[in-house]
């Protein structure tokens, strides 16, 4: 949450990557003790996406959707890392997958990390329809 406060707060995403790494840490540590935690691991692959690192993003990303491919949450966290990546067609794919999974439209609407998708029909019509 510190990382995405200082990422999204005038002036302060340079200090976002301190606190994208600790959580990094602290994360790396849990996941010790159940590696398949696909929540976790969705978490990971998002704070590896803030720092711009898509290796290690998309490798946790793709172990979170293989421990539990149908999580709302995790759907969700793949949308957040295809966006960081500025993939918008696989991002509107995913936040239309974690929609229909039961993931919160208003969630979606309000998540700064989407704004530039306002200029896509696609979401327009996914925070309409859903």
């Amino acid at each position: 949450n510190l990382g995405d406060a200082r990422y999204w707060a005038p002036g302060r995403r340079d200090q976002a990557a301190e606190a994208y790494r600790k959580a990094l840490a602290l994360g790396e540590e849990t996941l010790k003790i159940n590696s398949r935690d696909a929540s976790l691991l969705g978490q990971l692959a998002g704070y590896y996406a803030m720092l711009g690192e898509r290796q290690p993003a998309m490798s946790l990303l793709q172990r979170a959707l293989d421990a539990a491919p149908q999580d709302a949450g995790v759907r969700y966290k793949a949308a957040l890392v295809h966006n960081q990546f500025k993939d918008a067609e696989r991002t509107l794919d995913w936040l239309k997958k974690a929609a229909e999974a039961g993931y919160s439209v208003t969630l979606i609407r309000d998540a700064p990390n989407f704004d530039p998708l306002w200029a896509y029909p696609q979401f327009q019509s996914l925070l309409r329809d859903h």
